[in-house]
């Protein structure tokens, strides 16, 4: 069988990056069985072509990346907003390119990541080979739905990363039910485990900590008020905020979803919205920038909860890599993450925007060493059967077998 992984925006090998880390680990257990070439973008001093660890990679060239890039430039300009990624001119000279490569070199499956607007030209291109389209996150399923629904037409297999994507496609896209899957997200547990058995013996502070980008949508800003309670009555605490303020474009047609009216309004000047209130807690807070992504599990292991309190997210893998370092999660009850984190077992879920059940959940962790490690270790457990690589590329690989 051979298969062609397609992802426009990425860069592989990665360095970062949610999808890029998914598609590679996945691609090297999936070499075993399948040929698999992944297609995607480039960066500086990379070939066009080569072998990696025995994976083909085929990279978009720099002056189509310029050409894309310009494309966006102008539809900012005429348009004046970041829906770019949604509209049908977004990576389009790359995936012409990626189409008339792929047509060449005849795939059995042709498996893209997040851009459904690609699916016409993927398949004009490429008739006789099967489509898999992957949802990774909500904001690409709530689109127009007209237009989502021309797009999936072209698409054997639509998978989304957790049931809640899927089922949300599900319930707006009956007619495509039956071609609806679900592919949980993954997490190396050789690389993210817990260094001593997820006993933690610290002096001094307990470590609370967030990754993960620092936008409104995250809710940090609830974090931080969190933290303000939190010391009001257990002082012995470091809040750890380790990301990027890094937002994505809006949320096109979300504004159903609890809060996002609410959060639209901090979008603009988060940052320093983010920096004063922390200046008002800074004794109990420290904000870190991103890492490198090998580094990442010591930094998992050197603290004692881990916290996600989203006002809305799918599958974050640094909710995952924080389980695998044996780390109870404290997350909001809300989009996938009820999937990963079970709730009294694994960690705790609160209602999302609630800063005081957050607080709580935070100070019931703290004063309970025991119900802490006992978490932590149920959080491994559960990552080391339903969420590691294997699971996932094993998943795909019976997703690759449906379709033929």
């Amino acid at each position: 069988m051979r298969v062609a992984i397609v992802y426009p925006g990425g860069v592989i090998p990665p360095d970062r990056g949610s999808l890029e880390i998914l598609i590679w680990n996945v691609a090297k257990r999936l070499k075993e069985y399948v040929h698999i070439a992944i297609f995607c973008s480039g960066k500086k001093r990379q070939k066009l072509r080569e072998m990696v660890d025995g994976i083909e990679i085929f990279r978009t060239p720099k002056i189509l990346r310029i050409v894309d890039k310009f494309i966006e430039f102008v539809f900012k300009f005429i348009f004046h907003n970041d829906q770019y990624v949604y509209s049908q001119y977004c990576y389009i000279a790359t995936i012409l390119y990626m189409a008339i490569c792929l047509r060449r070199r005849q795939f059995d499956v042709i498996h893209i990541f997040t851009f459904s607007q690609h699916l016409p030209w993927l398949k004009s291109f490429n008739p006789k080979s099967k489509i898999i389209i992957n949802f990774n996150h909500i904001r690409f399923v709530d689109i127009d739905t007209k237009i989502l629904n021309r797009r999936l037409q072209y698409a054997d297999l639509i998978v989304g990363v957790c049931e809640f994507v899927t089922n949300r496609i599900r319930y707006k896209y009956s007619e495509y039910r039956d071609r609806c899957f679900t592919s949980l997200n993954g997490v190396d547990i050789q690389k993210f485990y817990p260094y001593n058995g997820c006993e933690k013996h610290h002096k001094g502070s307990k470590i609370v900590l967030y990754v993960g980008r620092i936008v409104p949508e995250k809710g940090v800003h609830l974090l931080i008020e969190a933290i303000k309670m939190v010391v009001s009555k257990y002082k012995y605490v470091k809040l750890v905020i380790m990301g990027e303020f890094k937002p994505f474009p809006a949320y096109p047609r979300c504004a159903h979803f609890p809060f996002m009216k609410e959060i639209g309004s901090l979008n603009h000047g988060y940052e320093q919205f983010i920096k004063s209130k922390i200046k008002e807690v800074q004794k109990y807070v420290e904000l870190k920038e991103a890492m490198l992504y090998e580094n990442m599990p010591d930094i998992y292991n050197m603290a004692d909860i881990f916290v996600h309190p989203a006002y809305i997210d799918i599958m974050p893998k640094t909710v995952l890599e924080a389980m695998a370092c044996g780390l109870p999660v404290i997350a909001s009850k809300t989009g996938g993450l009820p999937e990963m984190v079970l709730d009294g077992t694994t960690g705790i879920l609160v209602p999302p925007g609630d800063a005081k059940l957050l607080a709580d959940a935070i100070i019931k962790l703290l004063a309970n060493d025991d119900l802490r490690i006992t978490m932590g270790k149920r959080a491994r457990k559960r990552v080391e059967s339903n969420f590691t690589w294997e699971h996932v590329a094993d998943r795909f690989l019976n997703l690759y077998s449906e379709t033929l």
